[in-house]
């Protein structure tokens, strides 16, 4: 009787512990499997999030590329349609996608699809004009049409010449790239974007175009609730998770952002999390009704037995113990049977051990693995069929943790198999029989393929660093390229934040004008001191486009005329940044001043031609008859109106006279002069003139004065003016003073009176012709004077002194010879 109570323990003992290893191993396999599975999955998600972001970023820079291409070549070629199916090359083999090429006037010069004008097209071409050239912009339209409109500007020239609209519908992307994603059976590709709303559903294609937010009964169908997808929307670019179905299924899924211009969609990945452990629940559910089976079959035989012996326990004792035996012989090798069967219908490759480290035992599926037979296998160490290599000594204090009580798992190991390597992941457990340790079980699951992909993962990743380090390099010598730019242009050029008005970078023009070594060291009160220079930069912040402006003022120590551009910069970190230039061109402004002047005279001389043209001779005849009008006797009347009018036609022949110097060639005798001679011989004609009467005259001529090349007359004539022009200020009296001095390659000539000095109004316009303050003068004197030093290469200035009256310069070159 205790016998037969010590076998049925043994019976259900076995199957105890066949069941707690099948659930064992069943837990740890789907665990596994679920988490390979996932980052099988997230790995898809990221790639056709990935591959939607490079196509949608190809379709931009086409579209680029082409309103490049029609804004130099035209729109009205013969080519323009071969050239926008050769930029859309791939694109054009839908028929869903129109490409519209519309000119400046909203004319549709080229469509695929041949449609015309309309408002929605309209609507695109008025984005198309606000936009800036080179822009590329992406129009939403996937809740009313469920398409995404790209727009890009065709400009040259600085003006918009018309627009290229790209209206590709949402099921171009999802057939490319969604449609043949399969996961198993059941597992497919689904997509929503960043508000929620379905884009794209192999299973559910009623639900597309529906928010998850505006949710009705219908909705609910195949979802319990949309929490999980309202936490994708709120996750980060990736991720994983799970839900429940209505149908109580278990559903793993992964995510996966696409981020395209201003909007982003949001790539997902599902598959039944059943299908993940199909094969082994299949084999839990045969492994369970073997238990089952096995522990009825026990406990009815216990049973019988038990009965059989009570009935005839005294008379056959001998034959019920053989029975017995015989019995429980049978168990153990049913209970072999079924583990072994157990083990063989597993996909996990399993090798049992005893304490001394043999093989007891190998499943079919380890079989496959190393391509040895079991019965090559059983009753050898593990050492010896195990390529453990040089990983020995590893191996051995692993197997002795395991027989120690302990588990252990490694990861990636690799695995030779006929000059072929293999990964496995092997699990390490104790062998526990009768709460006693007799062996160790391994436990392996093939990686490879998991651990190729890695592989080409972090081979594709080194590829990219390297271009990565190329591209970094490129644009650090690009940097410095434009650095040596910016450095050698003649101007100051910064960098000013809009929004404290601190000066961010400077170039080293403007550090050298203001005498600091970096762009911290400049104040900003100090660059822009003077109210003209602040006034281009508010406006430019105000309209947000480039503001030009010529302004005179007192910047980084001299006075001058300035131009100063302000150029809006694009936001970055929320504050707008503005560039400005400032470049000195008081000497160019001075130039033109010159040329205008020149120009005038230029003029003059043409229109002084024929004004003495057309009036010198009906004057000659006039002053002829006045003349022999004068001879005969008249009353006192008429001789004094005629000799009016002689005095008059004097006046104007003096002045066509002088308007004349301005269009007849001169011939002049240019020599070589001596100032000091030439200012005396001047003095000496205007001595005599009333005007010199009370006149103080000063002269300051140094002897070693290099001469200068001229012609004598035309330098006296200049010299009179001048001097002349100064007596008439002073009816009075005054002083004269004459100077000279060698001023680098140039002989300065300076004639300073003490007179009242010009009016600053008046400053600008004394040497134009006909232009005078007194009340008999012609206005040409001073405007001779300036075209024959011109004509001399020199110059002549004109300013006020300090103390009253007024100084002229006349520079002319000398020669050494």
């Amino acid at each position: 009787m205790k016998t037969n109570i010590f076998l049925l323990g043994l019976v259900v003992f076995i199957i105890s512990l066949i069941i707690t290893l099948n659930i064992f191993f069943q837990q740890t396999y789907q665990s596994e499997m679920a988490e390979q599975f996932n980052s099988q999955q997230l790995i898809i998600a990221k790639s056709v999030a990935k591959n939607i972001e490079d196509e949608m970023q190809h379709i931009e820079a086409e579209t680029l590329s082409l309103a490049r291409l029609l804004s130099q070549e035209g729109m009205n070629g013969r080519n323009l349609g071969e050239s926008v199916y050769t930029a859309y090359v791939d694109l054009s083999q839908d028929s869903d996608v129109d490409v519209v090429v519309m000119d400046a006037g909203e004319k549709i010069k080229f469509s695929s699809a041949g449609e015309s004008a309309n408002g929605r097209i309209s609507r695109f071409f008025d984005i198309a004009k606000q936009s800036r050239p080179g822009e590329v912009r992406f129009v939403d339209m996937l809740e009313k049409n469920r398409e995404v409109v790209i727009v890009a500007p065709i400009t040259g020239g600085g003006r918009f010449k018309g627009a290229l609209i790209v209206e590709m519908p949402i099921d171009v992307i999802n057939k490319k790239f969604l449609a043949p994603i399969k996961a198993g059976i059941r597992g497919h590709a689904w997509m929503m974007d960043s508000e929620g709303t379905l884009l794209y559903h192999p299973t559910q294609p009623e639900m597309v175009g529906r928010n998850l937010y505006k949710v009705d009964a219908s909705c609910f169908r195949c979802h319990k609730s949309f929490d999980v997808e309202k936490k994708i929307l709120e996750s980060g670019d990736i991720g994983f998770s799970s839900y429940i179905a209505p149908y109580g299924e278990d559903k793993l899924i992964a995510f996966s952002r696409a981020r395209i211009s201003t909007m982003s969609w949001i790539v997902c990945v599902s598959i039944p999390y059943s299908e993940v452990t199909f094969s082994i629940r299949n084999s839990m559910k045969l492994h369970s009704l073997l238990v089952i089976s096995i522990f009825l079959a026990t406990l009815t035989g216990a049973v019988a037995i038990v009965l059989m012996n009570r009935q005839r326990i005294k008379a056959e004792e001998k034959a019920k113990h053989l029975e017995t035996q015989r019995q429980l012989e049978k168990e153990v090798v049913e209970a072999k049977d079924y583990l072994e069967n157990i083990l063989e219908s597993t996909e996990s490759k399993i090798m049992v051990l005893d304490k001394d480290l043999t093989v007891r035992t190998v499943n079919s599926a380890y079989e496959r693995l190393s391509g040895v037979t079991k019965q090559n296998v059983a009753g050898k160490s593990f050492f010896d069929v195990f390529p453990v290599g040089a990983d020995l000594e590893t191996f051995r204090r692993i197997l002795e943790k395991c027989l120690g009580g302990n588990s252990h798992r490694l990861s990636n190991y690799p695995f030779r198999r006929a000059g072929e390597l293999l990964h496995l992941n092997i699990s390490l457990n104790p062998l526990i029989l009768h709460g006693q340790i007799e062996g160790v079980i391994l436990s392996n699951s093939d990686v490879t393929e998991e651990v190729k992909l890695k592989t080409k993962i972090q081979d594709y990743a080194e590829r990219l660093e390297e271009m990565v380090v190329h591209r970094t390099d490129e644009l650090q010598e690009e940097k410095e390229k434009l650095d040596a730019i910016v450095s050698a242009i003649e101007g100051g050029l910064f960098v000013m934040d809009s929004a404290d008005r601190r000066i961010l970078w400077a170039n080293r023009t403007l550090l050298e004008w203001f005498g600091a070594g970096k762009a911290e060291e400049l104040k900003p009160e100090a660059v822009c001191s003077e109210e003209v220079f602040k006034l281009p930069i508010d406006k430019a912040l105000e309209s947000r486009q480039m503001v030009q402006a010529v302004v005179g003022a007192r910047f980084s120590g001299k006075s001058g005329y300035f131009q100063i551009t302000v150029n809006p910069l694009p936001e970055s970190g929320g504050h707008a940044h503005i560039l400005v230039l400032i470049q000195d061109i008081t000497e160019m402004k001075k130039m033109e001043e010159r040329m205008m002047h020149s120009e005038k005279l230029s003029a003059l001389a043409r229109i002084s031609a024929g004004v003495a043209h057309e009036i010198g001779n009906p004057l000659t005849s006039i002053s002829s008859y006045v003349q022999i009008l004068r001879e005969m006797d008249h009353d006192e009347f008429t001789k004094e109106s005629l000799d009016t009018i002689a005095k008059h036609i004097n006046r104007i022949a003096d002045i066509v006279m002088q308007m004349s110097s301005f269009s007849r060639t001169r011939t002049s005798e240019l020599r070589h002069h001596d100032i000091r001679e030439l200012v005396d011989m001047t003095l000496d004609l205007v001595k005599y003139d009333k005007r010199m009467k009370n006149m103080r005259t000063g002269i300051d001529i140094p002897a070693d004065l290099p001469q200068v090349v001229v012609d004598e007359t035309q330098f006296i004539q200049v010299l009179m003016n001048i001097i002349l022009n100064a007596a008439d200020v002073m009816p009075q009296g005054g002083a004269l003073d004459i100077a000279a001095r060698k001023l680098g390659k140039e002989v300065e000539i300076s004639i300073s009176d003490s007179g009242p000095g010009i009016a600053p109004e008046h400053m600008e316009k004394i040497f134009d012709p006909f232009f005078t303050t007194k009340e008999k003068g012609t206005g040409l004197g001073l405007a001779v004077s300036y075209s024959i030093i011109k004509g001399y290469q020199g110059d002549i200035l004109v300013e006020n002194k300090p103390g009253g009256g007024t100084i002229f310069k006349v520079r002319l070159p000398f020669y050494e010879g």
